[in-house]
Order: structure tokens, then sequence, then C-alpha cells
């Protein structure tokens, strides 16, 4: 305690308010002192049902959940009674007639305290993110915010809503908020315009899980949009996506592939995270779709691409690479390392000349076994990307300083792409190689460690490279 008393307690009161909040209520049984720091401090109070509820037998559970929902309830009353001081309210919990009641209190105690941020949570732990039944969800009861949520419009800054729904034109005079997260609802196009339409002032905008939609279309030139992801979202008709957004700087969507891509005033975004691993199709249309994507936004610093990306690029109008080159110097491959996958590999690194961080996951991926051709033109062997003479991308050479590895194998492609970065990586100061713990036909750790030590024998062409097994 000796340290602890010189410290002031302004101190003390911001060290509270950053702790977890079963932590911070916890410091309130150290003293009468410590009591009022904690009445002081500004708390973010959250309530996790799949936290306290973990037993096996639903008569266990059904008790588990009841002592949950009866803690919430307590701390409520006690906060009233006390004056605490909350900036977040935090809910997550099964639906029941019991959880709406508690809420319904929840919105009612954030309401009295201004809370500036608030999410609600009712979804399921059971459900299935990448292939879910619309009609069970349709059907699944859902929350309705009551009528005293809009007395937040005054300090409400985020708001995170899953499996609950609001009235969307309520939402205008909320002159603070600009953040929402909306997830497992079903959510129109005609409520994706009036959101936007609505919240003048929004900056973030998330939408996951969501169904019902026909197109992706975020539209705008008074928009303040600084972020949007869109994640495994279904839609009724995917004919195009329309983003033209002018303060957007981060974009991240995950579903399925638009035939086309229209996008424009995207000139500030730095950041784009695209995963198609939903889609059940792959043809050359839909990799000049994504080669378009990627042209009209060639400024972006920062890349992520999936399995599927990588197989369906190499099939559109240009399988060598952008014609512009893109400003990427920080790239990230989520790949299975199959051999359809090396011509995708190797457009990006074509694609970013300026490339200087490179980190392959390496995970299970779809791969289109019967739908995967090259284009006519195409006579490069994939199996030979690597190891062809005189042919170095530029990246390599001249700025790829930091290569991570996550779930290395030792597969023939994977030692093959590997050789080839250390023996033309000029400038390269570190390779990162993390093993995979799984277990398959062709081996375990051991064996992939084994593998791994022979990259230590390849010849570096930095004298400056580290290499680290892990």
């Amino acid at each position: 305690m000796g340290t602890i008393s010189n410290i002031s307690p302004d101190t003390l009161v911001l060290i509270i308010s950053l702790l977890p909040f079963k932590e911070a209520a916890r410091t309130c049984l150290l003293s009468k002192g410590w009591r009022n720091l904690w009445h002081s401090a500004v708390l973010n109070v959250e309530f996790n049902e799949r936290l306290h509820v973990v037993a096996a037998e639903p008569a266990q559970r059904e008790i588990q959940r009841q002592d949950f929902l009866n803690s919430v309830r307590r701390y409520i009353a006690r906060a009233n009674n006390e004056q605490i001081n909350v900036n977040k309210f935090h809910l997550v919990s099964s639906l029941s007639q019991d959880s709406r009641v508690i809420a319904d209190e929840g919105v009612d105690f954030s309401v009295q305290r201004s809370v500036k941020h608030l999410v609600i949570d009712f979804s399921d732990a059971a459900w299935n993110e990448d292939r879910f039944e619309i009609d069970e969800w349709a059907a699944a009861w859902t929350y309705v915010l009551p009528e005293h949520f809009y007395c937040l419009n005054p300090v409400l800054e985020s708001l995170t809503l899953i499996s609950c729904n609001f009235n969307i034109p309520r939402l205008k005079n909320f002159h603070l908020l600009k953040e929402i997260s909306l997830a497992w609802i079903e959510f129109p196009d005609t409520n994706l315009h009036k959101l936007l339409v609505n919240c003048v002032v929004l900056e973030s905008l998330s939408l996951k899980n969501c169904w019902d939609l026909d197109r992706l279309d975020v539209c705008g030139d008074n928009l303040k949009l600084r972020s949007l992801v869109v994640d495994r979202c279904w839609y009724r008709l995917l004919d195009e996506f329309r983003i033209m957004v002018p303060n957007l700087m981060y974009f991240k969507y995950a579903g399925f592939c638009a035939p086309l891509f229209k996008v424009r005033n995207t000139g500030r975004v730095q950041v784009l995270d695209i995963d198609f691993g939903l889609d059940e199709n792959c043809g050359p249309e839909l990799g000049d779709s994504v080669y378009d994507l990627l042209h009209k936004l060639c400024s972006i610093s920062t890349l992520t691409v999936c399995t599927y990306t990588l197989q369906v690029i190499s099939m559109g109008k240009d399988p060598i690479g952008v014609e512009n080159p893109l400003s990427v110097t920080s790239l990230t491959l989520k790949t299975a390392m199959h051999s359809f996958e090396i011509l995708g590999i190797n457009f990006f690194l074509c694609s970013c000349p300026r490339l200087e961080i490179l980190d392959i996951v390496i995970r299970p991926g779809r791969i289109f076994y019967d739908k995967y051709r090259l284009p006519q033109y195409e006579q490069r062997n994939p199996a030979t990307v690597w190891t062809r003479d005189g042919a170095v991308d530029q990246c390599v050479t001249e700025t790829l300083r930091r290569v991570r590895v996550t779930g290395f194998k030792g597969t023939p492609n994977e030692m093959t792409m590997l050789e080839y970065l250390i023996k033309n990586g000029r400038v390269m100061q570190n390779l990162r190689v993390i093993i995979s713990r799984e277990l398959d036909d062709g081996g375990s750790p051991a064996t992939y460690d084994l593998r791994a030590q022979d990259l230590l024998t390849i010849r570096r062409a930095s004298p400056d490279l580290q290499i680290a097994i892990m």
C-alpha cells in the first residue's frame, strides 16, 4: 500500500476507469477511501451471460442464467442509489421475457447515466456465421429498443445492436452518434439508405450477418464515413456494389463477390480487407470484377486478401498485375498455399512495388478444382513461378523487409516461395516462421519444424536477414 498511497487520487480514478468492470468494482472493498474513488471513476459496465452460464446440464444452465440476470438487476439498483458514473453499458444475454425486462432496465439506466456507448447483444452463440438459415432467424424473437432509448440523443456516441431492432428515423436527432454496429437483423436496402440519411455525423458503420439486402449501396458526397465493415451479409439479389464515400479510409468486406463494383470518390482509402470466401462461383468475369476494384483503390497502403481472390485474380483480364501499381506497403495473404493460388500471390507481389511487410497466414480455404482456369494467353506454369530465371519482383529486391508466416507446414509450395524470398530479398531484415500445431496426414509440428530448419541453410541475399522459427 506504500507505493499506491503515493499516487494522486486523480491518477487512481483514471486507473480504476481503465480497469475491466469486475476488477474496478472490487476496488471499493479495499477501504472507505477506495469506495470514494470508485464513485468518482467513469466506468465501463459490462455484463456477459456467456461468461456466467457454463454448465452443460440444461437445468443447471437455467439456474446460472437466473443468477446472472439477478446480478445485473442488483447492480443497476445499487448504481442508481450510489450515483455511479458510467461511460459504457454492455449487455450480452440470451433472449427471453426476463432478459427483455433486464434490457429495458439497462436502457433506462443508460439514459439516467447519460452513457456515451451502448451495446445490447441478444445473439445466440450457436448461430453459424458462415451458413445460416434466414427463415430460422427471421422467426426468432428479436428485441426492440424501448421508447425511452431515444432520450439518449444528446449524448450517445456509439451504438452496437445485435439481434435488436430500432426505429431508424428516430436517430436523426442523435447529433453525436458517430459509430453504429448492427448484426443478426433483417436490414433491407431501404433501412441502409435511411440510416445514412438520418445519421449525418456517422463515421463508422459495421453490418455483420444482416440479411434481406438487395445490394450494397453506400453513396453520398456529404457522408462523413471513415470506416465501413460489411461482414457476411446475405442478399436477395447481388448484382453490384456501389461505394462512393469521399472520406472513407477503412473498408472491410467479407461475403459474396459482386459481378460489378462501382467505386468512385474514394481516393482516401488506406486499408482494404476483402474476403470472398462465401462465394461458390469462380470465373474470369469475377476475376475482372476484383481487378477493377483494386484498380479503383490503388491508393491503399494496407491490403488483406483471401484464397478466393488469389485464385480468381489470375483468371481475370491481366493475371500479371494491375496496370497502375498499388501503393501497398503492408500485404496480408490468407492462403491455403495451393498451386491454384500461386499465380495470384505473384500477381500481388508484382502489383505492390513498394511492399515492405508481407504476412502469410496459412489456413484452409475453398479450392475451385472444377472451375479454376487460366486465361488462354497465360503461359506460365504455377509450379515454376518462383524458380524461373531472371524474373524477380521489384518489391522483393528493393523494399521487402519483414515477412511472417503463420501456420507453416513446409509443403513444397511453402518451401519454394520462401526460398525465392530468401535468395532474392536483398533488403530483408526479418523472416519469422510460426509452425502449425495441426496434425494431418503429412506430419506433425515436429515434422514441420524439421522442414523449417532447412530454410536456415538457404543462401541469403541480405546479410542482415534474421530467420526465427517459432
